[in-house]
C-alpha cells in the first residue's frame, strides 16, 4: 500500500535522496565525538567553544558530570585504526584545551574514537509527486552553529501551514501545487543560517583555509559583546534576513581592520587590514 505523501527525513546518509533529487552532499571536515566524564563546564546552561588549531572544539553539558565534546578535524581525517587520530588529539588538540578539560580529555581518548563527516548540500527542489525531503535529506550546512534543527523545524512549520487548507493528501497533484511556494519561503531562513555556518567555520579555523582570515577570529569576539543579540538572533533563525547577515559580517571585517591598525597604522598593518577585507569578500553565500 502506497502512502499519499512520503517524507524522507532520514538525515545526511539518506538512501532515498538519490531517488528524489540530484543534489549530492560534499564532505568539508569531520567531528570527532568524545564523552568527558567527571567534568563540568564553567558556565551552567551554556555551550563552550575553544578556538584550537586547526579547527575549533565545541562542548555542551549532557549530564551533571558529563560533557559531550566535538572536535572539528579538517580533511583528511587521521586514521583511528592506526592510532593517528588518537595521536592527533593528544599531541595537537589537548595542549590547547583549558586545564579543567585535560584529565577527562585524556581518559576519553582511551575509549573507541568515533567521527562523523560534516557535510554541506544545496537544496534542489523535489518535484516527484507524493514525495518530499526534509532536514539533512534536503539541505545541509556545517554543523558548527547547530543550525540544522532550526532549519528543519522551520521547514516543518512552513509545510504544515501550507498543507493545512487541504482536506486530504490523496490528490498528489494538488499537494505538489500547494507545496510549490515552500522552496521560496524557506530561502531567507535556510540561506542565512547556512551562509553564517560556513562563514564562521572559515573564520574560526584560524585562517587554515585563508591565512588572511585569521585576525577575524579575535575580531568576532571583540564585536559580539556590542551586537551579540543580533548575531545570536541570526544563528537561532529569529532574524532570517540575509542582508542583516551581510551587514554584520562586513561590520566584523571593518571592526577587525580597525583593531589591527591600533594604536597607530603602519604599511604592514594596512596591508594586513585590507587582506582581511579581500578575504572576507571571497566568502560566498551558501546555497539554501
Amino acid at each position: 500500500m502506497l502512502a499519499s505523501l512520503t517524507i524522507d527525513c532520514t538525515g545526511s546518509f539518506s538512501k532515498l535522496r538519490q531517488k528524489l533529487t540530484i543534489s549530492q552532499p560534499v564532505h568539508k571536515s569531520h567531528f570527532v565525538a568524545l564523552l568527558l566524564k567527571d567534568c563540568a563546564l564553567p558556565y551552567k546552561n551554556y555551550g563552550y567553544v575553544t578556538l584550537t588549531k586547526p579547527a575549533p572544539v565545541l562542548c555542551y553539558q549532557i549530564a551533571t558530570n558529563e560533557v559531550r565534546m566535538l572536535v572539528a578535524v579538517p580533511e583528511p581525517l587521521p586514521s583511528a585504526s592506526t592510532g593517528e587520530l588518537k595521536r592527533f588529539l593528544l599531541e595537537t588538540v589537548r595542549p590547547q584545551l583549558p586545564e579543567f578539560f585535560q584529565q577527562p580529555f585524556i581518559a576519553a581518548t582511551e575509549e573507541q574514537l568515533r567521527s562523523v563527516p560534516c557535510r554541506t548540500m544545496p537544496t534542489i527542489a523535489v518535484r516527484r509527486p507524493g514525495a518530499l525531503c526534509l532536514g539533512d535529506s534536503l539541505n545541509m550546512r556545517h554543523p558548527l552553529t547547530g543550525g540544522g534543527m532550526t532549519v528543519a523545524f522551520t521547514d516543518v512549520s512552513t509545510i504544515a501551514r501550507l498543507l493545512k487548507p487541504l482536506a486530504t493528501l490523496s490528490d498528489r497533484t494538488a499537494v505538489m501545487h500547494t507545496l510549490q511556494p515552500f522552496y521560496a519561503e524557506r530561502r531567507n531562513t535556510a540561506g542565512t543560517i547556512n551562509t553564517l555556518a560556513g562563514a564562521l567555520y572559515a573564520v574560526f579555523c584560524g585562517g587554515s583555509a585563508d591565512p588572511a582570515l585569521a585576525p577575524m577570529t579575535d575580531g568576532c569576539f571583540a564585536y559580539f559583546p556590542h551586537y551579540g543579540t543580533d548575531t545570536l538572533g541570526i544563528v537561532a533563525g529569529i532574524y532570517p534576513n540575509p542582508l542583516l547577515l551581510v551587514m554584520h559580517f562586513f561590520a566584523v571585517a571593518f571592526f577587525t581592520m580597525w583593531q589591527l591598525m591600533k594604536p597607530y597604522s603602519t604599511p604592514g598593518k594596512i596591508m594586513q587590514a585590507f587582506g582581511v577585507l579581500f578575504a572576507s569578500a571571497k566568502i560566498r553565500p551558501t546555497a539554501h
